[in-house]
């Protein structure tokens, strides 16, 4: 069979050498079959490696040996910060989202190739790459080239792990693409963003939230007000574009599926010589405020402990409730569905609060400089109780 022409080959010194770069006259050895290679370069031919002698190796694992072992340098080396691009958590989006790994990576003592790790019961995994402390696997790496991971590596068991692209990795191992595990697009749902009837079609809110991609691989991130966080549920994973597209589609549903938002407005506040019209209008605000949740299905639960503030929104200047509070456990966030939510702002998370009628992210300083009521998101839960019981 004709001799394959190669990329990159292993050097003496046991790391890994590039046909354009590599000195002639040096020993190379073929990263797949381990037989003898030597460079070949010149005006008529494109730099590569070919085996001195015939052989049946067809070179294919030569682009996944050669990163996972650029990547098991850079690892060792780490001369500079590595930056994890988290694919766009929308289905068939190809961006991504630059992401720091560092905090991920830890501290480590050493990083090694093709790694056994025991799951019990003489189960084991072996891992293309992973960072060791003192012998403990801290994080994994799975390189993708030819054959992604099967869904039974995402049980539970395995350390932190990300499986990441092979060929960006011989371009700059510090930049780790991660691999996508999409979803198939769905046409309702996307024709939904411009045609909202046709979201009638779509039964359930979690078939419009569960709209969503996700990333390859486990882990638990350092979070927002020291929650953890699982990076699969890519929250905070959506590029510009589909962040507003997602906000906006759950916003169409609920106009298509459930009644519209009251139309009350909150009071204004009450001289102080009135404490009771005051307390009253306290009282009809917390009504309204607990209407609005209602109405976006977030349960009462998810309120307590939180300061809200039912005023009207400074975009659309409709009648809406923000939540005040700027701290919010992860849990309770989430279940206030895609009227609060986190987005990362440099090293940094930022707390916002969307409004239940444009959809538009508000700051706090923005809506604490309208007039309205600061209410305690225990009293809005007892009105909400209260019109259930």
């Amino acid at each position: 069979m004709p001799d394959v022409s190669m990329p990159f080959a292993l050097a003496a010194d046991g790391m890994v050498a590039r046909a354009d770069t590599a000195p002639r006259g040096e020993v190379y050895h073929c990263l797949d079959c381990k037989a003898q290679v030597r460079v070949r370069r010149g005006p008529k031919n494109a730099p590569h490696f070919s085996h001195i002698e015939v052989t049946q190796c067809t070179g294919e694992g030569v682009v996944h040996r050669a990163a996972k072992m650029e990547l098991r340098r850079a690892l060792a080396e780490r001369t500079r910060p590595f930056t994890l691009l988290v694919p766009c958590a929308w289905p068939g989006c190809p961006g991504t989202v630059p992401t720091p790994f560092d905090p991920f990576l830890g501290g480590y003592t050493e990083a090694v190739n093709e790694k056994h790790f025991e799951l019990g019961g003489g189960d084991h995994v072996q891992f293309d790459v992973a960072t060791l402390l003192h012998g403990a696997v801290q994080v994994a790496f799975e390189v993708y080239h030819h054959h992604p991971k099967s869904d039974e590596w995402m049980r539970k068991g395995l350390p932190n792990w990300v499986e990441v692209h092979a060929e960006p990795l011989l371009t700059d191992p510090y930049q780790l693409v991660m691999v996508k595990r999409d979803r198939p697009v769905d046409s309702v749902i996307e024709a939904g963003r411009t045609e909202p009837w046709r979201l009638r079609h779509v039964t359930t809110l979690e078939d419009v939230y569960g709209y969503r991609a996700r990333g390859s691989g486990r882990w638990i991130e350092d979070a927002p007000n020291d929650e953890d966080v699982d990076l699969n549920e890519f929250d905070a994973y959506t590029c510009p574009e589909h962040t507003q597209a997602h906000n906006r589609l759950l916003n169409l549903w609920v106009a298509e599926h459930l009644p519209p938002v009251p139309e009350e407005t909150p009071e204004e506040p009450a001289g102080l010589d009135s404490f009771a019209a005051h307390m009253d209008a306290m009282r009809r605000s917390a009504t309204f405020a607990a209407r609005i949740y209602e109405q976006w299905n977030v349960p009462a639960s998810a309120l307590t402990g939180l300061i809200l503030r039912a005023c009207r929104c400074p975009k659309c200047a409709q009648p809406s409730v923000f939540v005040a509070s700027s701290y919010v456990p992860k849990p309770q966030v989430k279940q206030f569905g895609s009227l609060l939510g986190f987005t990362r702002q440099a090293d940094s998370w930022e707390l916002n609060s969307y409004c239940c009628r444009c959809a538009e992210p508000v700051r706090r300083e923005d809506f604490q400089s309208v007039t309205g009521y600061d209410l305690p998101g225990d009293l809005v839960a007892s009105a909400m109780r209260a019109a259930l019981a």
